[in-house]
């Protein structure tokens, strides 16, 4: 059991790492997001030390209770904050894409205006000259 406990709480340890990652990467409107899976994981943290500390005294029956009942609702709740985090991120991904990929063409066809413009220039200098 100890295994299994030591195995959360490296996870529990890993989510909280990512998260503080993600804030640093996250915009205005996916940061009211982010802070709203944050309450919820403080929350979910709470009740998995409860259940661990149940099932550590063999009062399993009390830990699943929590687990499937209060534990499940933040679950899907979580569940639910992070695909809206992850499809916004993806959305905000390929508009940068796309703007890019933009600005790349215009860039693109300035330089090959110019190009243009200065041989015109030049053939235009040579026939004044003659």
């Amino acid at each position: 059991m100890v295994y299994y406990r030591d195995r959360i709480y490296k996870a529990v340890d890993s989510v909280d790492q990512n998260t503080i990652e993600l804030q640093s990467y996250t915009e205005v409107q996916g940061s009211e997001t982010l802070q709203n899976f944050i309450s919820l994981w403080t929350a979910y943290k709470s009740d998995l030390a409860q259940i661990v500390s149940l099932s550590l005294e063999n009062n399993k029956g009390r830990a699943f209770e929590i687990s499937i009942s209060k534990g499940l609702t933040i679950r899907d709740s979580i569940i639910k904050t992070l695909s809206y985090l992850i499809k916004k991120s993806e959305e905000n991904m390929q508009s940068d894409k796309e703007e890019n990929e933009r600005k790349y063409y215009l860039t693109f066809l300035f330089f090959i205006l110019s190009c243009f413009s200065k041989f015109i220039y030049r053939d235009c200098d040579f026939l004044l000259d003659h």
